[in-house]
């Protein structure tokens, strides 16, 4: 019930402390990870997908919501980078959780990348244990497609090298 919510509140980043995107992104993360234990309905498997795409994209709002309407088109732009944030924690959680809730490959094709080439560092590897990436990388060894199923065999091979 609480994953919606959480959906709806990424409009609002953009605006918030950069500080706070992580506990959100963690929270959505672990919460993300525990619905795929149980089943999901149709309804929630929209909102997971949502929840990737955007996380994905990002958030960009043109001007502060609560302002009047002179005030929002004199205002900047603001936005939120998730999957694509110079913080390597945010991005690593961003790219698991694009990893377990979007269907499209050309998607999925990128954060596998984004994963290979932050699993070239220790800091990523570590991220990678933190977070348990195994069960999400593997879920895509049952994907037909055999771009993915490279790509995920590519960042479990990348676990067992050097940092470099």
């Amino acid at each position: 019930q609480l994953l919606p919510i959480a959906t709806e509140q990424l409009r609002w980043m953009p605006f918030v402390n950069p500080k706070l995107h992580m506990p959100v992104i963690k929270f959505i993360y672990w919460s993300v990870r525990q619905l795929d234990s149980g089943i999901q309905h149709a309804t929630m498997t929209s909102t997971m997908r949502r929840l990737g795409e955007d996380i994905f994209k990002g958030i960009v709002s043109k001007g502060n919501p609560h302002s009047s309407s002179e005030q929002s088109t004199e205002s900047k732009s603001k936005s939120a980078a998730f999957f694509k944030s110079p913080c390597m924690p945010l991005r690593f959680l961003s790219t698991l959780i694009v990893l377990k809730t979007v269907t499209q490959v050309d998607y999925l094709a990128q954060a596998f990348d984004s994963l290979r080439i932050d699993l070239k560092t220790d800091e990523g590897k570590a991220l990678f244990l933190e977070y348990q990436g195994v069960p999400v990388v593997l879920s895509h060894l049952k994907v037909s497609s055999r771009g993915l199923l490279s790509s995920a065999l590519d960042g479990l091979f990348q676990m067992t090298t050097e940092s470099g």
